[in-house]
C-alpha cells in the first residue's frame, strides 16, 4: 500500500499505534516507524535517523509493506498535530501536480467541472470574498460568481477562469465581490477535482471507460476523476487516491452523498453514456 495514504486516513480518522513502514527494494532497505497518538505523530525513528526528513522519505515511496502495531513509548519524540500531516501529504502532491503546467479546460470541461456534484455552495458577503483575495483562508475551496470560477487548495490559489463568451484564465483580484458562492471541499477530492486544469483528459465510451475506471481503483501510484455523463447533461464523477476508492458523488434531496465502489456498476443503467478520465501519477511523473 502506498505509506502517504496510510498516513494521511490514520491522521483524519485520529488513529493511535505505531506504523512499521517498509520501503520497496529499489528506495533501500531499512524501516521508518512513526509513533501516532489520536492521530497526532507523536515520535519517528528509521534506520537513516530520527529527523523530520525521514517522514517527508516514505512520501516519495509508491509503495511499501505498513505494518501496524500498540502504541509504544517513543524513543526520539516529536509532535505533529493531525491537522499539519494532512496537510504536509497534500502540499507534497499539489507541488507534484503543478510540475505538469497549468492548463485552461476547454467549454465542455467547464460545463462538466460546473455540473458535478461536490459540495454545497454557501453565499457569501462582498467582505468575506475581499477577505479572501487580500488572503486567502488555509482552507480548500471553490468559489463562483457571475460566470466566473476560482479554486484554492490549503490556502493557495490554482486557478481562476471567466466562461462568459469563451473561456480565459482570471487572477484572484478579478473575482467579483457580488453574488458570490464558497463551496468547501475535502483536501484529496479537491486534488481530484482540479486536475482538468494541469491534466489533458482521455475519452472513452462507455463499457470501456468504465474497465479502465475499475482498473485504476488498484493503482498505488496514481489520484484520478473519472466522470461519467451522457450527451443530455447528466455527469456523475468518480475519485481514486493511490489505491483508495474515495467514492461516487451525487447529489440526492439536497445532500451529497458518496457511494461505494458497488455502485459503479449502476452507472450501465445510463444508457448510452462517455467516460472522461484524468489521472495523475506523481511517481511516473518525477521518474
Amino acid at each position: 500500500m502506498n505509506p502517504s495514504v496510510v498516513l494521511y486516513f490514520a491522521s483524519k480518522k485520529k488513529e493511535t499505534g505505531k506504523f512499521h513502514i517498509i520501503p520497496p527494494p529499489d528506495k533501500g532497505y531499512g524501516v521508518v516507524i512513526v509513533y501516532m497518538k489520536d492521530g497526532d505523530i507523536v515520535g519517528l525513528e528509521s534506520t537513516w535517523g530520527s529527523s523530520l526528513e525521514n517522514l517527508e522519505r516514505v512520501f516519495e515511496w509508491p509503495r511499501s509493506i505498513v505494518r501496524k502495531y500498540d502504541l509504544t513509548e517513543a524513543p526520539a519524540k516529536i509532535f505533529i498535530p493531525n491537522e499539519q500531516i494532512i496537510h504536509r501529504i497534500v502540499k507534497k502532491d499539489l507541488e507534484n501536480l503543478k510540475k505538469m503546467g497549468k492548463r485552461l479546460p476547454t467549454k465542455d470541461e467547464v460545463e462538466m467541472l460546473l455540473k458535478m456534484p461536490v459540495g454545497i455552495p454557501k453565499i457569501i458577503s462582498p467582505q468575506e470574498v475581499a477577505k479572501i483575495k487580500l488572503s486567502p483562508p488555509k482552507a480548500t475551496f471553490f468559489l463562483q460568481s457571475n460566470n466566473k470560477a476560482a479554486s484554492i487548495i490549503l490556502g493557495e490559489f490554482i486557478l481562476g477562469f471567466s466562461y462568459e463568451d469563451g473561456i480565459r484564465e482570471i487572477s484572484l483580484n478579478e473575482f467579483p465581490e457580488s453574488e458570490a458562492r464558497i463551496i468547501p471541499v475535502d483536501h484529496i477530492l479537491s486534488l481530484c477535482v482540479n486536475l482538468p486544469f494541469f491534466i489533458m483528459p482521455t475519452e472513452m465510451r462507455g463499457e470501456e471507460g468504465l474497465l479502465f475506471t475499475k482498473r485504476l481503483l488498484n493503482k498505488y501510484t496514481s489520484f484520478w476523476m473519472s466522470v461519467f455523463y451522457t450527451s443530455s447533461g447528466v455527469y456523475i464523477p468518480s475519485f481514486g487516491y493511490k489505491g483508495v476508492f474515495i467514492g461516487i458523488v451525487i447529489k440526492r434531496k439536497g445532500e451529497i452523498q458518496i457511494l461505494p465502489e458497488a455502485f459503479l456498476d449502476k452507472i450501465t443503467e445510463l444508457g448510452e453514456f462517455f467516460v472522461r478520465i484524468y489521472e495523475y501519477d506523481a511517481y511516473m511523473s518525477s521518474s
